[in-house]
């Protein structure tokens, strides 16, 4: 399995820690920073379309990843993997040992039981016309008969006017 990462380290070049102050831009990064992926390519000789380009490509990747952690959680449980290695529950499992946020672990938990029983979930998000807060705003609507239709008036929604229409 191939797996694409990219971090950011930066480099600053020819200024001491203690010289950044005028020169910081907001976020604590100074001007004269080399923003650097992790494979080496330099993010500031960037074109802004080509920056932009790989922004997309990096959150496509991303939406692929989280529907492939989503069927990798559901196989956890499905197994009770994490039972047998000594956690009480899938929760325990992805705050302890995957070390995710507790609202993470719980979105992604939702989100996965989610995807196995309504496979075409996964489409949705991988398109980025639904995310894990808005999947989970519907969860409770979801059935087999109103599944589509709704999936569809979600899609591309923000998360207030996807709780609008849960609510109606």
């Amino acid at each position: 399995m191939r797996i694409m990462m990219m971090t950011l380290e930066t480099k600053t070049v020819g200024v001491k820690p203690t010289q950044l102050g005028s020169g910081q831009i907001s976020g604590g990064i100074d001007a004269m920073s080399t923003l650097l992926a992790s494979d080496g390519t330099v993010l500031n000789a960037l074109s802004d379309a080509e920056l932009d380009l790989q922004v997309l490509a990096l959150v496509a990747c991303e939406r692929k990843l989280v529907v492939d952690l989503l069927r990798h959680l559901t196989e956890v449980e499905r197994r009770m993997l994490y039972a047998r290695l000594g956690f009480t529950s899938l929760f325990a499992y992805a705050t302890s040992h995957l070390h995710l946020s507790e609202d993470a672990a719980y979105r992604r938990i939702q989100a996965a039981r989610l995807l196995a029983r309504f496979p075409v979930v996964e489409r949705y998000l991988r398109l980025g016309a639904l995310n894990l807060t808005n999947l989970l705003v519907l969860q409770k609507e979801l059935t087999e008969t109103n599944l589509e239709e709704l999936l569809e008036k979600a899609k591309f929604r923000s998360k207030r006017e996807v709780e609008h229409l849960a609510a109606t």
